[in-house]
């Protein structure tokens, strides 16, 4: 039996129990397009993405789609992180104090000194990459920890800074 499609997966998860029809009067997608959506027979268009991002409520949707499907997000290796549950979460707030510790070894002084003039000239293109490298990897693994909490996970506290009531 072929692996259920990320876009039926999810629509069967929903709290209402959509049907094809349901989706189809939420979004205006056409059945059959949904059809071929779900079975994989056809990749969803931007809009059509949107829209079904909207009627389940799942910006998740989205970062799968550009992780997975999308030619720009396969090709430039997104981070994926899928399907994360609590005993991941201490891999990604490790990753995160990595990604921390690399950036305090930067030279704050040589940054401004590179920044100074607008140009990176060949002898601070180095000391710019390894700022570009440290700087993604804080990203992705913030962008991990977001995904983590989108899936309904919790740490007993607001990832914003405000306290969890």
């Amino acid at each position: 039996m072929p692996e259920e499609s990320v876009y039926r997966s999810i629509r069967k998860k929903q709290p209402e129990k959509l049907s094809i029809d349901d989706v189809s009067s939420k979004t205006g997608i056409p059945k059959d397009t949904l059809g071929d959506i779900e079975r994989g027979s056809k990749m969803p268009s931007v809009s059509d993405l949107v829209e079904l991002s909207k009627a389940y409520n799942s910006k998740r949707l989205c970062r799968w789609f550009c992780s997975n499907e999308c030619p720009v997000g396969t090709y430039i290796d997104l981070n994926k992180v899928d399907g994360l549950g609590e005993e991941q979460l201490g891999l990604i707030i490790l990753s995160v104090m990595d990604s921390l510790n690399k950036l305090k070894q930067i030279d704050l002084a040589r940054l401004v000194e590179i920044s100074m003039d607008g140009i990176i000239d060949s002898s601070e293109k180095e000391d710019f990459l390894e700022l570009k490298r440290n700087l993604n990897s804080i990203s992705k693994a913030y962008g991990a920890l977001l995904r983590w909490e989108e899936d309904g996970n919790t740490i007993g506290i607001d990832l914003s800074g405000s306290s969890n009531s």
